[in-house]
């Protein structure tokens, strides 16, 4: 997680260039904006600092919230992919569908490996006021519980089992 401690200048062209595939009207010769970028740097690796939980193993928790049917969380199956924005707190979860009547909101965290944030996209994003753990496509994400909203825990027996951000290349099956 270099990016966490790194020099804004030393980022800064990484950071400017997430900004603008994000969709970011940013000019990166312009000298105020790269005076601007590098101060969202410095307050972004702040505030992630102190959202950031670390695992006694050095892997790092995330959360992510899904909307759901009640089959989709039955058939929730270790490799699936989950997708690449995350959060660094349960608080930052958010899902992206609207929940409706058939429908429930789950948290789902995991624990996954530094190398696998997408640091300058993070930071980027965090300054634009996106509070997301962006993750690298061939992340595996270890589930270590979910949360349904107004039921509690669900799918314990997923806990300890590995997901994709997307689905997670098939075992070898034996000859």
């Amino acid at each position: 997680m270099d990016w966490l401690d790194a020099d804004p200048d030393d980022i800064l062209d990484d950071v400017i260039e997430a900004k603008i595939l994000a969709g970011e009207d940013v000019d990166p010769s312009d000298a105020r904006t790269r005076k601007r970028v590098a101060d969202e740097i410095v307050r972004a690796q702040r505030s992630i600092r102190l959202e950031i939980r670390h695992a006694g193993d050095g892997r790092i928790l995330v959360h992510r919230a899904l909307v759901l049917d009640d089959d989709a969380i039955a058939s929730l199956s270790p490799g699936q992919g989950l997708g690449e924005s995350w959060a660094f707190s349960e608080a930052g979860a958010h899902p992206y569908d609207a929940v409706r009547r058939s429908r429930t909101a789950v948290v789902v965290s995991g624990l996954i490996h530094p190398d696998d944030i997408m640091g300058p996209f993070v930071l980027a994003m965090w300054s634009s006021g996106e509070g997301e753990a962006r993750l690298r496509r061939q992340a595996e994400i270890e589930i270590v519980g979910m949360r349904a909203k107004g039921l509690g825990a669900v799918r314990e027996d997923l806990n300890g089992t590995s997901f994709g951000v997307t689905d997670l290349p098939a075992a070898p099956r034996p000859r």
